[in-house]
């Protein structure tokens, strides 16, 4: 190697590092300090949880009244004599548009990044059992069969979130399989 070729590489390393802690829509990933924070967004803290969001504080504070629970129902599954030293991060978006816009991969409607340390997902419009159609009133057929097929946001939280702490409380870095891991989120799900 050259000589003039390492400090290109550094220059490079460099680059590149500082360039994961962002998203393709220029969101910083993982934990936001108070600087980080976009203007149209706003950070909830519930509990152990950070909900990262630009839904209403409402649905933040139901998304993390709901984590919270279900931590401790984790935890309680899944003992371990871990104690969290750091807050849990979950970013929540309004619609999948924004979802998708910070990366998100297609078909997915949440996701747990090991790397960023955060939990991300959209609101589906579907809230514990609830379609959120903003009318009141008699529901439609078609209303009825949308939440029928729509997602629980609660629900796949609840499956991401078992990802979240499993990584968390789980030191070794043997891969668990994935069927295992995935059939526990499943379970949690409901």
């Amino acid at each position: 190697m050259k000589p003039l070729s390492i400090p290109l590489l550094l220059l490079t390393l460099t680059v590149l590092t500082s360039a994961q802690g962002t998203a393709p829509n220029g969101l910083r990933r993982g934990k936001w300090r108070p600087q980080d924070v976009p203007d149209s967004y706003q950070v909830v803290k519930v509990g152990r949880y950070d909900i990262q969001t630009n839904c209403t504080a409402d649905v933040a504070t139901q998304v993390g009244k709901h984590m919270t629970a279900m931590f401790k129902l984790y935890k309680k599954s899944f003992p371990t004599t871990k104690t969290p030293t750091d807050r849990l991060y979950v970013k929540l978006f309004k619609s999948r548009k924004g979802f998708r816009a910070y990366g998100a991969p297609g078909g997915a409607a949440a996701y747990y990044s090991k790397r960023d340390k955060e939990m991300v997902g959209y609101f589906t419009g579907k809230l514990d059992g609830k379609l959120n159609s903003g009318t009141t009133g008699k529901e439609s057929l078609s209303s009825r069969m949308r939440s029928h097929y729509t997602m629980d946001t609660l629900g796949v939280f609840s499956h991401e979130g078992w990802h979240q702490y499993y990584h968390w409380a789980c030191g070794s870095e043997i891969p668990f399989p994935s069927w295992s891991d995935e059939g526990i989120g499943e379970y949690f799900y409901s």
